[in-house]
């Protein structure tokens, strides 16, 4: 057997301080390939400092990278969006019923990714090893494209795409944009379960993956409760991403990669 890459990412560093402390400890355990943040949440200016401290303490092997947000409850970065979007992004809905007749703004759109873009520099000091889209927003019509559009010059100097779905038609043609370009996206993707059930975890890594490509992104959302966590998800949603964090910090885990042949980095 062949040993296979995954890339363990955790896409919404900055939502809340027990998100925040769980993956810098998986971080610190060499238990996460890939850290993308949320630069729209007021949390950005005062935790991008103790991600990076840990980044560079355990060797500076994760890729920290940007979560662009375009939907949800959270205020724009630049003016144009706030303009016609107000204090919060759309739905993701708004997105599947305007892509699909090919009504996005795109111009705004792309102001907007490029100001998020440019808020992660100017805090973090470097550019976004790579982005993505909250939501899965790639998986509306026409929202991969802007995203290629706005950050051409990035991705020709490196930065990476990962998609929730590169599958899916859009995605496969965007990644050929990217390739010609002279950028990466990841060949394939999997959700880590939202399941209180250390088996079922188990059971993901130890069979659900096969099959998947080398290099395959691989989602999760560990986390731990907090007072402001409590107020964005239900107890029950919260339990399962303690049971996520558990799991990853576990032999179990460590076991799965071992016998299936699978590393991290």
């Amino acid at each position: 057997m062949t040993m296979k890459r995954i890339v363990l990412t955790a896409s919404d560093y900055g939502l809340a301080f027990g998100v925040d402390r769980a993956i810098r400890d998986l971080v610190s355990a060499h238990r996460m390939s890939a850290v993308g943040c949320l630069v729209v949440s007021d949390l950005w200016s005062r935790e991008f400092m103790p991600l990076r401290d840990c980044v560079e303490q355990a060797g500076g092997r994760t890729p920290v990278g940007l979560t662009l947000v375009l939907s949800g409850a959270y205020e724009p970065v630049s003016g144009s969006a706030r303009k016609i979007f107000g204090n919060r992004f759309p739905s993701p809905g708004y997105y599947a019923r305007r892509g699909r007749l090919g009504l996005l703004p795109d111009e705004i759109l792309g102001l907007e990714i490029r100001a998020q873009f440019d808020r992660f520099v100017e805090f973090y000091g470097t550019q976004p090893a790579f982005v993505a889209l909250h939501d899965g927003l790639d998986r509306k019509p026409g929202v991969a494209r802007v995203l290629v559009d706005a950050l051409e010059e990035p991705i020709s100097q490196g930065v990476s795409v990962l998609f929730r779905q590169p599958q899916r038609w859009g995605c496969r043609r965007q990644a050929r944009r990217i390739g010609k370009l002279g950028g990466s996206c990841n060949p394939g993707s999997a959700e880590m379960p939202m399941i209180n059930d250390a088996d079922a975890l188990h059971k993901f890594f130890w069979s659900t993956l096969d099959g998947q490509p080398d290099n395959t992104c691989v989602w999760c959302r560990p986390g731990t409760g907090d007072d402001r966590l409590r107020r964005l998800e239900s107890a029950e949603d919260i339990e399962m991403r303690q049971a996520q964090r558990d799991y990853l910090n576990g032999h179990r885990f460590l076991l799965a990669l071992t016998e299936k042949e699978r590393f991290l980095f």
